[in-house]
């Protein structure tokens, strides 16, 4: 441990604190650098700055988590969309069988929109999107129904229909 920090074997690489002389560099023995700053502040060392990895999971998740909610947000929005397209096939179907079968639960056509409406798996639908019809097949009730994306996908409004005709 003697002779470091007094500045007599700079030729070993010994610090005197401020200046080392590195023979890998050059075979000429004027090749000094700083190993510190003037103040005696640490250099920057951009080789271990380079080889830090802290922060590298907050950077990856930063670039990854934008894509990855919008991937997970269209999801739930397909799952919705298809709710609703089964929603309206299941209230049509059931609102032509109440027209055919049960005459005392759905008289009139109101009645008939008004059941369809109710049976839509949940649904918060307006009774003007079922509309009720008595062609050759029977009874007959249509559904028609604009869905609506979210803005962020910037996608048209998507148009649901769903049909059903019970005999009589």
């Amino acid at each position: 441990m003697s002779g470091r920090g007094d500045g007599r074997h700079l030729h070993r690489r010994i610090s005197s604190g401020f200046i080392l002389y590195n023979i890998e560099l050059s075979s000429c023995p004027v090749n000094l650098y700083l190993q510190r700053a003037v103040n005696g502040e640490a250099a920057v060392k951009f080789s271990k700055l380079a080889r830090d990895e802290s922060g590298t999971t907050a950077l990856e998740f930063a670039l990854t988590a934008p894509a990855f909610f919008l991937f997970i947000f269209g999801i739930v929005e397909a799952g919705l969309l298809f709710w609703t397209q089964i929603g309206i096939q299941h209230g049509a179907e059931m609102a032509s069988r109440c027209a055919s079968i049960n005459s005392t639960l759905c008289p009139s056509a109101n009645a008939i929109t008004s059941y369809a409406t109710q049976q839509s798996f949940g649904l918060t639908l307006p009774s003007s999107t079922f509309t009720y019809s008595t062609p050759a097949c029977g009874n007959q009730v249509n559904a028609n129904y604009t869905f609506q994306f979210p803005g962020i996908f910037g996608l048209s409004p998507l148009n649901l229909t769903a049909q059903a005709c019970f005999p009589a």
